[in-house]
């Protein structure tokens, strides 16, 4: 009990010193400086690549899309590219692709969803997500619109491009992936 005691009388008294309205206190003269945001983990590296990877990624499964062409395509309700989409990603459903990268540089997805399609609210269309052999992930900055782009610094081989529509509805869109220099 004496060493419960103690330990309350020293936090009271170093929270009683610690105090700026006791008459001992000093009294600040100027204003004090703003302090500066706490620095946190960078969301993306120099090559947009953000550190979260997909669990247990299978790469290169998908519909083969060719640099610099547009694809028209669908995403269905329920339609999974893969089967834990919900759990990993918060989607219902998802459409697939599969581009082959021939030298290094920079990967381009263009995302346009159908605005005419029943259901589309350009407050909740959903994403375009680049993702490396690795399972490593690049994604598109959430926008309240229907077009959307995702980009990475990319090397020589297969990436994916996943479509996640953000509600379950059936919305047809179109998609381009280009390749650019360094």
């Amino acid at each position: 009990m004496r060493q419960l005691l103690g330990c309350c009388s020293v936090v009271v008294f170093a929270c009683a010193c610690s105090g700026n309205n006791l008459p001992l206190a000093p009294t600040p003269t100027a204003s004090a400086p703003a302090l500066a945001p706490t620095p946190t983990l960078p969301l993306r590296d120099s090559g947009n690549w953000t550190p979260f990877f997909f669990a247990r990624w299978q790469p290169g499964i998908g519909t083969s899309l060719g640099l610099n062409a547009t694809i028209a395509a669908t995403v269905e309700m329920n339609e999974l590219c893969i089967p834990d989409i919900y759990w990993q990603w918060g989607g219902r459903a998802c459409k697939q692709f599969v581009v082959i990268v021939p030298s290094d540089g920079w990967l381009h997805a263009y995302l346009r969803w159908d605005s005419s399609a029943l259901g589309l609210d350009p407050k909740f269309t959903g994403e375009v997500v680049l993702i490396a052999p690795t399972g490593r992930f690049a994604v598109s900055d959430w926008q309240q619109t229907t077009d959307t782009e995702v980009f990475a610094k990319v090397e020589p081989g297969p990436y994916d491009i996943m479509v996640i529509p953000s509600v379950d509805a059936r919305f047809p869109f179109q998609l381009r992936a280009e390749l650019r220099p360094n």
